[in-house]
C-alpha cells in the first residue's frame, strides 16, 4: 500500500490544475488478531472528486490525459489495488 500511496502522491500532481480533489482517504480493513491468516481485501483507497459539472468534470479528465506522464501512473498504480472507488 505504501508503494502505491508514493506513486499516486507523485501521479496527483497532474489532476491539481482544476482544483477537483476533495480528499482521499486509505483505510485498512480485516484487522485481525496476530497469527491469524488474512484473507481478502487488506487496503480500501477512497478519492472524492467534485466538479461544478459534467463538461467540467469531461474537460479536466481530458486534459489530464494529454499530460506527459499521466498514462504512466494511471498503468502502474492501477495495477496494485485490486479495486478503486471514486465518489
Amino acid at each position: 500500500m505504501i508503494e502505491w500511496a508514493n506513486a499516486w502522491a507523485k501521479g496527483i500532481t497532474f489532476r491539481r490544475d482544476a482544483n477537483q480533489d476533495v480528499g482521499g482517504f486509505f483505510a485498512q480493513v480485516n484487522v485481525v488478531p496476530l497469527f491469524v491468516p488474512v484473507v481478502g481485501q487488506l487496503y480500501i483507497v477512497y478519492h472524492i472528486w467534485a466538479y461544478p459539472s459534467m463538461c467540467a468534470r469531461n474537460d479536466t479528465r481530458h486534459a489530464t490525459w494529454a499530460k506527459p506522464g499521466w498514462d504512466a501512473t494511471v498503468a502502474y498504480t492501477g495495477t496494485l489495488p485490486f479495486r478503486v472507488f471514486h465518489f
